[in-house]
C-alpha cells in the first residue's frame, strides 16, 4: 500500500497480535483501542466504497453529479461546500482537472448546478 499525506503527521504502527493477547490480560483500555481501530477501518473501508461507487461512472458529468448528489444528501441541503479543491476533486473521481473544470462549466450553463471554488448549489430537479 502506496500513501501520501496532505501534511506533516506522525505514523503509528500497532502490532494487532501483541494487542489481542494484551486485551485478554489486566489491560482493559486495549480493547478500547482494537474497537476505535475497526470503527476507523470500517468508515475508511465505506469511504472507499463510495469513491468507488462514483468513478464507476463512464462519463465526467455523471461521476460529477454522482458525489455531489451524496454530498447534498449527507449535508440535507442543495447548497454546500466540499472539502477538496479542483485538483483533489479530479484526483478522488479520477479525472484531469481541466476536463473537471470544462465539465462543471458546462454545467453552470446549463443551469445544473451552481458553483464558487469549493461551493456548490445543485439545482432541484
Amino acid at each position: 500500500v502506496d500513501v501520501t499525506a496532505n501534511e506533516n503527521c506522525k505514523i503509528l504502527f500497532i502490532r494487532i497480535g501483541r494487542m489481542y493477547q494484551l486485551s485478554s490480560e489486566k489491560y482493559g483500555w486495549v480493547r478500547s483501542m482494537i474497537a476505535n481501530i475497526l470503527t476507523i477501518a470500517a468508515k475508511k473501508n465505506i469511504k472507499l466504497s463510495n469513491r468507488a461507487f462514483h468513478t464507476s461512472h463512464k462519463t465526467i458529468r455523471a461521476r460529477i453529479m454522482s458525489y455531489l448528489n451524496a454530498v447534498r444528501l449527507k449535508k440535507g441541503s442543495s447548497e454546500f461546500d466540499i472539502p477538496f479543491d479542483r485538483q483533489q476533486l479530479a484526483d478522488y473521481l479520477n479525472v484531469e482537472r481541466s476536463a473537471l473544470s470544462k465539465e462543471l462549466g458546462k454545467m453552470q450553463r446549463e443551469g445544473i448546478i451552481s458553483v464558487r471554488k469549493n461551493h456548490f448549489a445543485v439545482k432541484e430537479e
